[in-house]
C-alpha cells in the first residue's frame, strides 16, 4: 500500500465545494482532486481512478 495523498487546508472545505459548484469541465476535475485529497485522504492512484486523471496530474495538483 502506498502513501496516502493529503494536503494542508489552505481553503476550507466550504470554499472548495463552492469552487466545485462554480466550475465545469477540466477545472471541475482539478477541484475534485483537491476535494478528495482534503476530505478523504487516499492514495493518488485511487484519486486518479476516481477523477479520470493520471497519477502524475494528481501529484502535480496536490
Amino acid at each position: 500500500m502506498g502513501k496516502l495523498t493529503s494536503l494542508k487546508p489552505h481553503l476550507s472545505a466550504y470554499e472548495i465545494s463552492e469552487k466545485l459548484k462554480a466550475s465545469s469541465g477540466t477545472q471541475r476535475r482539478r477541484w475534485l482532486v483537491i476535494w478528495n485529497a482534503l476530505v478523504e485522504s487516499r492514495e493518488a492512484r485511487q484519486i486518479a481512478l476516481h477523477t479520470g486523471l493520471s497519477v502524475s496530474t494528481v501529484h502535480h495538483l496536490v
